[in-house]
């Protein structure tokens, strides 16, 4: 409860971010809203919108989208349109029903990016809401349910508490730490969130570079094989982020990124234990297995030409190496370019294109400590390829996306994405190369939307598998 909260260093945020309720609390942009996300991810390009970490935060959106009012007419319109039913004090602001039904996909692993789901799920409910209680508290509420696996997860439940530099959000929000659109390394929303505390800032603190600040303390699901005193039990592991952001340049985003994963087990944790393991793992974790911890450095920058893109990367780490503090070990490398509109010669503007390629080593998503590894539910926390082995694998892998996204006429979005992973031959077994197709389109139906989806191809462990899905979209 509220008291082990506190105990493990907590405490001080609580009350910090009960204090400040002096600015208007913000609503998130819910993830699961892929159309609406797509769209700000061409605005983030041509009006230099933080897409360092996510979900978009409303108040930051509306500021930016003002910015192409002139330029972007039927960007700015839709944009305009859909942020409105998010800054309403009491709001629906998504709700989704489908069914599915599929073939040879029980071995194909979580779908990406689904919070776990599973592509031989047969049926899937998902909504999210918000009351804004006064200018300094919202509470919204959300969840999903689906069969495989089965029960609710209750993304998007929270309260949100503060202002514009300081909000305090308690509950199972989701957070994705990475400019990448298809993957993240370190946290995605591959797994399903839990419990969280978190203190971030929804605007940028402008005299500091636009600095971005956001720390979170989560408690994990319980797990079945925690490595601790010499056995091995379960547990609940915690997991502890910091995350920060700074725009030196216009345009240019320089982010970080750690998580620490520990606890669990028979070992005590208190605050000073937590802070030596985070400032000098060497000495107070590798060499004693407190924890897990990962770290990422992130750069983005948007190029203002007469067909605007942006390039980004990120330079990862699972743990240090030579036992200095100072070097990193088993590295991960990923870029990626976006062209949020595609210039005439080439489909044209409606159309927008995104390529993005990681390569990580042996040590990624395993721990000797938790022998369930970088997970949560079962489900890998980071890169969704970190889930297309065989688990406790430690295999280095290659990965690829490619995105076409296309706007026919307003309320019509078409997407194909091909995504391709090849693990290293090292492995516990011998993988093939996992490739899929996945194929979705919405439109409207009255004044609400429908969807279909089909997602197929063949894993790692070289079975073919292929899932439809229908849509209602509100």
């Amino acid at each position: 409860g509220i008291e082990r909260l506190q105990r493990c260093g907590l405490g001080p945020l609580l009350l910090l971010g009960a204090g400040v309720v002096q600015a208007q609390v913000s609503p998130y942009i819910p993830l699961q809203d892929r159309e609406l996300n797509a769209q700000i991810e061409g605005l983030a390009v041509v009006a230099n919108l933080p897409a360092m970490r996510k979900p978009f935060v409303v108040t930051e959106v509306r500021a930016c989208l003002e910015r192409v009012r002139e330029r972007l007419p039927e960007l700015y319109a839709e944009l305009d349109a859909a942020l409105r039913r998010h800054e309403q004090g009491l709001a629906l602001t998504a709700a989704e029903a489908t069914v599915a039904t599929s073939h040879g996909a029980k071995e194909a692993g979580p779908m990406p990016n689904a919070f776990g789901e599973r592509p031989e799920s047969g049926f899937r409910v998902a909504a999210q809401g918000h009351w804004c209680l006064g200018d300094g508290l919202l509470v919204s509420a959300g969840g999903r349910v689906a069969d495989v696996p089965s029960g609710a997860v209750p993304v998007g439940s929270f309260v949100a508490l503060g202002g514009k530099y300081l909000q305090l959000d308690l509950g199972w929000r989701e957070r994705w730490l990475s400019p990448f659109q298809d993957s993240a390394m370190v946290l995605s929303t591959e797994a399903r969130p839990s419990l969280s505390a978190g203190l971030s800032n929804p605007q940028a603190l402008r005299g500091l570079w636009n600095l971005h600040y956001e720390v979170f303390l989560s408690r994990l699901e319980r797990v079945p094989h925690v490595y601790d005193a010499g056995r091995i039990q379960p547990g609940r592991p915690w997991l502890m982020g910091t995350h920060f952001s700074v725009e030196p340049l216009a345009g240019w985003t320089l982010g970080f990124t750690r998580t620490l994963q520990f606890g669990g087990g028979a070992t005590e944790v208190t605050p000073r234990s937590i802070w030596d393991a985070f400032w000098n793992p060497v000495k107070s974790d590798n060499k004693g297995s407190f924890g897990n911890q990962e770290a990422s450095f992130t750069s983005k920058l948007n190029v203002p030409w007469r067909t605007p893109f942006s390039l980004y990367v990120e330079y990862a780490a699972e743990d240090t190496a030579s036992l200095s503090n100072s070097r990193l070990g088993n590295l991960a490398l990923s870029f990626g370019v976006f062209v949020p509109f595609l210039p005439d010669w080439l489909l044209g503007k409606r159309w927008a294109f995104t390529y993005e390629f990681s390569e990580w080593q042996d040590g990624w998503y395993v721990h000797g400590k938790y022998r369930d590894g970088y997970t949560n539910d079962g489900v890998v926390m980071g890169h969704w390829g970190g889930s297309l082995r065989v688990p406790q694998d430690g295999v280095g892998a290659t990965a690829h996306t490619a995105r076409l996204q296309w706007r026919p006429g307003r309320g019509l979005f078409w997407e194909a994405t091909y995504r391709r992973i090849e693990n290293e031959d090292y492995g516990r077994v011998d993988y093939g190369t996992g490739r899929s197709l996945d194929l979705r389109v919405t439109g409207p139906i009255g004044s609400h939307r429908w969807g279909g989806r089909l997602l197929g191809g063949q894993d790692v462990f070289r079975n073919r598998y292929l899932r439809g899905e229908l849509s209602w979209i509100w």
